[in-house]
């Protein structure tokens, strides 16, 4: 900021200490145009604060963002993470705030290789030899203090032709950037450390990590520490290493088997996604960590939390009507077709979800390439899909069909479009087709072909 005239200052640690509080009274002046530090500035009082930036936000605690953000009154806030956490990454769907993704890679960076294996001393010494031998240098990250001395004993043993530094945050200051500018400047060919490198380096020359008990860590540290390898242009590679006398629960083996297959550069949103899955989003408007919404279902709570945003913005709430039809038609995804639960839930929540023909297309599609050509009542699914689509379209509020007609009834004004139809006539305030079809299929077939041609006029 240098020919600005803006004077920058920061505060760390404690901010009781001397220099911190002569800072302090000068932000509270309006002197400091810009101040940077540690959550120590939630102590700051500023004159007139326009924009707070929180970098990192997945290694801060709610109740410190709390903090953070009651600094703000009017201000604007940008909030910045490679893996935001849960709770921010369902605000951001929900339209809480705003998200923006950067996703491009710096250029010749390599998408970089994560595997999950047991800890075997063959591998482990393999993978040290190969790096070392093409020029490269490693970590092996553990997840609590306690691991570093038995591993550093292991690797003694295993690999006693390469050069070790140790790093953790029982270090002293000093001792700690010692080791760190040790393994920059290439004297060590292995840093055994925590968890605290996670953030902060840039080295290109490291490009293998291996991961001891990786089941212990979130999905947000696994994919914050494999970034620290495959800076440069040499391929990564990570290994996540669990316990062969401790194998993983099935919550470990879900976060490590998504961090192995999403591996690609630029993955960190698809992470948050998977842990807002795995995790859910808690309590998003208090510090408690969970909530109530398994009671009455994400999309339930999503549809409510979106009307009150609209309130709030003084705009429409979205209009969520949904036709009744009544067609005595099976539709539903066979177990012999789908046999998972899972699977067949996520199918219907795709069906349910359509708005335009081209997404009932697209689901369709997409069953077709996962599962083979659908069976009758899956498909009849879909064409009820098709028949809601156009019912929200013509303005038709609901369906009843029988083997000689059928009824549709109007929704608001759209009574003299639906006239409009062929062989259509006015009946008690509904609208009858002179359908006569005494298959349920060929019925709901003819309907849709009746409708599809107005819905192109409507929507054209």
């Amino acid at each position: 900021m240098s020919g600005t005239g803006l004077r920058v200052e920061a505060v760390i640690r404690s901010s009781r200490s001397p220099e911190n509080q002569a800072v302090l009274r000068d932000v509270s002046r309006g002197d400091v145009a810009i101040l940077i530090g540690t959550h120590a500035i939630a102590a700051a009082r500023f004159k007139d604060l326009g924009l707070i930036v929180i970098d990192e936000e997945q290694r801060f605690g709610e109740a410190q963002k709390r903090r953070l953000r009651a600094l703000q009154d009017a201000a604007h806030a940008l909030i910045m993470t490679g893996t935001p956490l849960p709770r921010s990454l369902q605000s951001a769907l929900s339209g809480l705030i705003a998200v923006s993704v950067l996703s491009t890679p710096p250029s010749a960076r390599q998408s970089g290789r994560s595997f999950v294996a047991p800890f075997d001393p063959a591998l482990v010494r393999a993978a040290l030899l190969r790096e070392q031998r093409r020029g490269g240098q490693s970590f092996l990250v553990c997840p609590r203090v306690e691991d570093i001395a038995p591993m550093q004993a292991k690797l003694r043993d295993l690999v006693p032709e390469l050069t070790l530094a140790v790093a953790h945050g029982r270090l002293r200051g000093e001792a700690l950037d010692r080791v760190m500018l040790t393994f920059a400047n290439g004297e060590a060919d292995v840093l055994l450390s925590t968890s605290i490198i996670e953030a902060g380096l840039d080295l290109p020359n490291a490009n293998t990590m291996l991961i001891w008990r990786a089941d212990r860590l979130g999905l947000a540290q696994l994919h914050q520490l494999r970034g620290r390898v495959g800076r440069g242009r040499e391929r990564a590679t990570t290994y996540l290493l669990t316990d062969p006398d401790h194998p993983p629960g099935p919550a470990g083996r879900k976060r490590l088997e998504a961090v192995a297959t999403l591996d690609a550069l630029g993955a960190g949103f698809a992470i948050s996604l998977a842990d807002l899955d795995q995790r859910g989003a808690g309590d998003l408007l208090g510090d408690e960590q969970s909530g109530h919404v398994r009671l009455f279902g994400t999309d339930l709570y999503r549809d409510i939390l979106e009307q009150a945003l609209a309130r709030a913005r003084g705009e429409p709430a979205p209009d969520r009507w949904q036709p009744e039809i009544v067609l005595d038609l099976p539709a539903y995804v066979p177990e012999a077709f789908v046999p998972e639960p899972d699977e067949r839930l996520g199918i219907y929540r795709q069906v349910a979800r359509v708005v335009t023909p081209a997404e009932v297309d697209d689901a369709a599609e997409d069953l077709a390439d996962r599962f083979g050509e659908p069976p009758v009542p899956a498909q009849a699914l879909l064409d009820l899909a098709r028949l809601r689509v156009a019912c929200h379209t013509l303005g038709i509020g609901k369906v009843q069909a029988g083997p000689a007609a059928v009824a549709l009834t109007p929704r608001g004004a759209s009574e003299p479009d639906l006239l409009r139809l062929p062989g259509a006539h006015p009946s008690n305030g509904r609208v009858i087709l002179p359908i006569a079809e005494a298959s349920p299929q060929r019925r709901l077939q003819l309907l849709l072909s009746i409708l599809a041609d107005m819905g192109e006029q409507v929507r054209s």
